[in-house]
């Protein structure tokens, strides 16, 4: 197929582009369903078709990006790019025109990149920890057809930042909010806790199928809102909860598993390590008019003490969405103390969700479904979904069986 992208071969971000989408997912597909079989103590696994994205192109509601210098080939002076690390390295791709973010991203980029280098607005250079832009952060929102802005600096002196603002304001009108955040760490991390509201609220709002939630600067939301609407809604029809029952959401995010699988009778203890998280979970909530979810900022791993503290000791269903490493030694065995009935497992990363389901399946828990979602297309990456339940007393079996 034709690859419409500026950035293609130069990128390796998408090594899907020009394969076409049918192949793409069915690839994705069979090489989480053979990791599945392979792990033969999971028992028989209902493995239901894959969900394709509707979008393979613009798809994507967020941008993060890396300011970077670097010596035309051509013309060998120097220019200003915007773009995303080469995989393993320090060295930076263009990516200000990537067709896999959303329409309203690629102008609003394109439109700072050029802003940035006509004001001549000092960027970051690593080598020598001088200057100042180091990142940009873009989002938007089909619900509000808003977008924000998140800039990090080394530091909090931008010399020309309010003119940068207004000019972007000027020219996108959909711009409805910009922060800074203050980041002179060294590495490739892009945020820290240090995020300042420059201009407009603090929180940008998404629909998800009929769950309108919001989400600040500095927390998660899944790329793919079409994708992510189809996870939370399969995800209340997996677990089924009922009133009477306690549902755990662990590494919850600003609350969307969660709060998209009660009613407004179940109870829902909602833990998350980052803090701007559990501030738009703990608002998402209250707008939701879920009186009895409550949120908790801290680590996945403190679970068994909150979730006591809390009377959560025996939950009818757990909900895990955790980063790619997957659990923790500590966070698996608290949950294997809680003993949920239910665990709903969504993952990034399949070969730690299928090490952690056999981890579960030894404690006697049968996976019962999977399903492949196609939250990144164009790119390796896939979405998994697993429904678990307990059947039997522990195995026994030994860690390398």
């Amino acid at each position: 197929e034709q690859v419409q992208c500026r950035h293609f071969r130069a990128c390796v971000s998408c090594p899907g582009m020009g394969r076409s989408y049918t192949k793409q997912l069915t690839a994705k597909h069979e090489r989480v369903l053979e990791m599945v079989r392979e792990a033969t103590e999971l028992g028989e696994v209902q493995f239901l078709s894959p969900v394709g994205s509707p979008r393979q192109t613009g798809y994507r509601n967020h941008a993060k990006l890396v300011f970077r210098h670097r010596r035309n080939r051509e013309t060998h002076d120097q220019e200003l790019i915007l773009g995303v690390y080469k995989p393993g390295t320090h060295s930076v791709m263009p990516a200000e025109s990537c067709i896999v973010h959303h329409r309203r991203l690629q102008p609003l980029l394109r439109s700072l990149l050029e802003e940035v280098e006509a004001l001549e607005i000092p960027i970051y250079d690593e080598r020598t920890g001088e200057g100042a832009l180091r990142y940009a952060l873009a989002r938007t929102s089909d619900h509000t057809s808003l977008t924000h802005l998140t800039l990090v600096s080394a530091t909090d002196k931008i010399a020309k930042l309010n003119t940068l603002i207004l000019r972007m304001q000027h020219r996108h009108r959909e711009l409805e909010s910009v922060f800074l955040c203050v980041n002179a760490e060294t590495g490739n991390n892009l945020l820290t806790s240090d995020i300042r509201q420059i201009k407009g609220p603090p929180a940008l709002r998404e629909k998800f199928g009929d769950l309108v939630l919001e989400s600040r600067a500095g927390a998660f939301l899944q790329a793919n809102t079409e994708i992510a609407s189809r996870i939370y809604t399969t995800a209340a029809k997996w677990l089924d909860v009922w009133a009477a029952d306690g549902v755990i959401d662990l590494y919850c995010g600003v609350g969307a598993l969660g709060l998209s699988s009660i009613n407004h009778n179940t109870r829902l203890l909602g833990i998350e390590a980052s803090e701007a998280a559990i501030e738009c979970a703990q608002a998402n909530a209250r707008r939701l008019k879920r009186h009895r979810a409550e949120f908790v900022a801290a680590p996945a791993e403190n679970v068994l003490e909150i979730a006591k503290a809390k009377g959560f000791q025996k939950p009818s269903a757990l909900i895990v969405n955790p980063p790619r490493k997957g659990l923790s030694q500590e966070a698996g065995e608290a949950i294997v103390e809680l003993a949920p009935r239910k665990i709903l497992y969504v993952s990034c990363e399949p070969e730690t969700l299928v090490r952690d389901l056999r981890g579960f399946a030894r404690e006697g828990w049968a996976t019962r479904r999977v399903r492949v979602y196609d939250m990144l297309p164009q790119t390796p990456h896939v979405e998994v979904m697993a429904l678990l339940e307990k059947t039997t007393a522990p195995i026994g079996l030994d860690s390398d069986d």
